[in-house]
C-alpha cells in the first residue's frame, strides 16, 4: 500500500499496533510473545507446577484447589458484590463500567460502533445528505467543470513542494505530532484523549471513504499530465478530503473537550482554537501543494470534518444542539472551482464555537461543553468523553 495515503493506515486499526502499545505505557506490560518467552514460560511453569500433589499418609489428597476470580467481576443489584455463588446477579451486568477492563484497540472498535450507530447516508435528487440527530448535511458532487478550473489552482500551488516537503510527508499518516505541538499532548499523560482522537479519526476515515465512494472524483492528476505529485497518489478518489476532514474533525473536538467554563476570562484558550484552525487549514493545504487534491476537495472535507467532530460531541456530552443543519457542501466556495479554500466561512458558520475566535476581531461569551453525569444508560462514547475531560479538567480517571 502507498505510505502517502493515511487511509490505508487505517487497516492497522483492527490490530491497531500503536495503541495496543498505550495499553503498556513505556513497556510496564512487556509482551508475552516469541518462541524464547514460550519457551521460557512453559518450563517456568513445569518447574513449579509440574510435580505430584500432597498427600497425606493415608494417601488423601491434602487440599483441593478450587478456582476463584481474583477480581470483582459481577456486580448485584444493590451495586455491591453478590456473596452467593451462582446467583442470578452472578452474571456480570453489561455496561461501561467495564470498559477499563478492556484493551484499547478493543474498546475504539466499541465507540465506533456507538458512533456508526447515529449516521446514515440517504441518496438525495442533488447529491447525498449526511444524517445524524440534529445534524442534516447535504452534499453536492461539484460538476466537471469545476475541477477543470481548479487544475490550474493545484499546479500553482506546486511552487511550494520544496518549502513544504518535511510537512508533507510527515503528514501522510495521521498528524500526531502536529496537534502535540499545539496542545503538549502525550499518550503517557492523556492516554483516553488518544483514544478519543483515534476513534473520531476513523470515525471520519469511513464517513469520507463513503462519500468518496458515491463520487467517484478523479484526482487532479488524472486532468493533467503537469501537475506530477510529489509522492503517490493514493488508491482512492478525490473529493472530499480526507486529510481535511480529518484535519477540521480534531481542531473542532479538541476545541470542544478543552473548553472550560472561565475560560472567557482568558486569552490562551482563543489562541489554542487559532492555533488549532490554522494547522487543521496546512494540513489540508498541503495536500493541494503536493498534487493529491483540489482546494475544492478541502471545501467538502471542511464541512464534513467539522459536522463529524458535532455528532461525537453530542454523543458524548447529550447535548445536541437545538438545532438542524442543512447546507450545500460548497455553500461558501466557488463553483465554478476558480477560487482557493478558506476556512474561515466555515469556522464561522458551522462551528459550534463560530463566535468564540479572533480571526477577524470578533469574541463573545464562551458556553460550556461539559459530559453529563454517568448513568446506568451511559453510552460508550460518554465514557470516553468523561474520561478525556478528566485528563484536562480534572485529577485524572474517573
Amino acid at each position: 500500500m502507498p505510505r502517502n495515503d493515511s487511509f490505508d493506515s487505517f487497516d492497522s486499526f483492527d490490530s491497531f499496533d500503536s495503541f495496543d502499545s498505550f495499553d503498556s505505557f513505556d513497556s510496564f506490560s512487556p509482551r508475552r510473545s516469541g518462541s524464547r518467552s514460550a519457551s521460557a514460560l512453559i518450563r517456568s511453569r513445569e518447574g513449579h507446577l509440574g510435580r505430584p500433589q500432597l498427600l497425606d499418609e493415608s494417601g488423601v489428597k491434602v487440599s483441593e484447589f478450587r478456582p476463584h476470580l481474583f477480581r470483582q467481576w459481577t456486580v448485584g443489584l444493590d451495586g455491591r458484590h453478590p456473596n452467593s455463588r451462582n446467583s442470578p446477579e452472578d452474571m456480570p451486568t453489561p455496561g461501561t463500567r467495564w470498559l477499563d477492563r478492556m484493551g484499547s484497540s478493543r474498546r475504539i472498535q466499541i465507540f465506533l460502533m456507538d458512533l456508526m450507530g447515529r449516521v446514515s447516508w440517504v441518496p438525495m435528487n442533488a447529491g447525498w445528505e449526511l444524517q445524524a440527530p440534529q445534524i442534516r448535511l447535504l452534499f453536492t458532487r461539484p460538476g466537471r467543470g469545476a475541477f477543470e478550473h481548479q487544475v490550474a489552482r493545484v499546479e500553482s500551488w506546486a511552487a511550494l513542494r520544496s518549502e513544504r516537503s518535511a510537512e508533507i510527508l510527515s503528514q501522510i499518516p495521521i498528524q500526531w505530532p502536529f496537534w502535540s505541538s499545539v496542545i503538549n499532548l502525550h499518550p503517557s499523560r492523556m492516554p483516553y484523549t488518544y483514544e478519543l482522537l483515534a476513534t473520531a479519526i476513523e470515525f471520519a476515515s469511513n464517513l469520507v471513504q463513503r462519500l468518496k465512494y458515491e463520487s467517484v472524483c478523479p484526482r487532479p492528476s488524472d486532468y493533467s499530465p503537469r501537475i506530477q505529485p510529489m509522492v503517490d497518489v493514493p488508491g482512492h478518489f478525490s473529493w472530499p478530503s480526507g486529510h481535511a476532514t480529518q484535519a477540521f474533525m480534531v481542531a473542532e473536538l479538541l476545541t470542544a473537550l478543552l473548553l472550560r467554563a472561565d475560560t472567557q476570562s482568558g486569552e490562551s484558550w482563543f489562541e489554542m482554537q487559532q492555533q488549532l484552525w490554522r494547522q487543521a487549514e496546512r494540513i489540508a493545504t498541503n495536500r493541494v501543494v503536493a498534487g493529491l487534491h483540489f482546494p475544492i476537495d478541502n471545501d467538502a472535507g471542511c464541512l464534513l470534518g467539522i459536522h463529524a467532530a458535532h455528532v461525537i460531541i453530542d454523543a458524548a456530552t447529550g447535548r445536541p444542539a437545538p438545532r438542524t443543519t442543512v447546507l450545500a457542501s460548497h455553500a461558501f466556495g466557488d463553483p465554478t472551482g476558480r477560487q482557493d479554500f478558506s476556512f474561515l466561512p466555515y469556522l464561522k458558520a458551522c462551528s459550534r464555537f463560530r463566535n468564540l475566535h479572533h480571526f477577524d476581531g470578533e469574541e463573545t461569551h464562551v458556553p460550556q461543553v461539559a459530559a453529563s453525569p454517568p448513568a446506568a444508560s451511559e453510552r460508550p462514547v460518554q465514557w470516553l468523553w468523561r474520561q478525556a475531560s478528566a485528563e484536562w479538567h480534572g485529577a485524572g480517571r474517573l
